[in-house]
């Protein structure tokens, strides 16, 4: 379903707009979406993999001389950038994620709502450069997630990363990245099954 699949990401979406989303929709497909997000994303932050994943590359970055702000961040948010560029690398998946795009201008008078009125206009503007822009092509790289996460996080006072680190970060990703692959089927059927047991409660 496409559009409970656009749903899903938005969330998402909205963080890297710097976006908040606060009010509803009357398309039920997207509002299911949304809540399909927030329950994959409380079992996907609990799974034992993402957790080990987690404290190994804050304890390797800390011992590199990453300050703890920026070492949480990155530990957080990397892994979650390899996975999923593994799996847009799948033919199925990315023509999936295509597909669920492409609805954003087919809903577009059910997605303005979602955010302060204020920042409407705005928000429609990020969603169709979003659509524009299409599939992210270097989230398998990890050099090239230790320099979107230091362009993400640069604006984080706390959780900033000196960029003389971001060598450093790349180093550490691409070190565990044959791990969180190999764990990486296991931890998405698992969450799979988690999240669908959720809903038949």
């Amino acid at each position: 379903n496409p559009a409970l699949m656009l749903g899903a990401a938005l969330p998402d979406v909205a963080a890297i707009g710097r976006f908040r989303l606060l009010g509803s929709t009357a398309n039920e497909d997207v509002r299911r979406g949304i809540e399909v997000h927030h329950r994959t994303d409380e079992a996907f932050h609990r799974h034992r993999h993402f957790t080990e994943s987690m404290r190994r590359l804050r304890e390797t970055l800390a011992t590199d001389g990453v300050p703890r702000g920026p070492a949480r961040a990155v530990a957080h948010v990397g892994p979650e950038l390899l996975i999923d560029g593994e799996l847009l690398s799948r033919d199925e998946i990315s023509q999936a994620v295509r597909s669920a795009f492409d609805q954003i201008s087919v809903l577009e008078d059910h997605l303005g709502g979602l955010v302060d009125s204020s920042r409407r206009s705005s928000w429609v503007a990020h969603l169709a450069e979003v659509q524009r822009r299409g599939l992210p092509t270097d989230y398998s790289d990890p050099e090239a997630v230790a320099k979107r996460l230091y362009r993400i996080l640069s604006a984080r006072p706390r959780l900033k990363l000196d960029e003389s680190l971001v060598g450093v970060v790349g180093l550490r990703l691409k070190e565990e990245q044959p791990l969180i692959l190999a764990n990486g089927v296991e931890l998405v059927h698992e969450v799979v099954s988690l999240v669908a047991a959720d809903f038949k409660r």
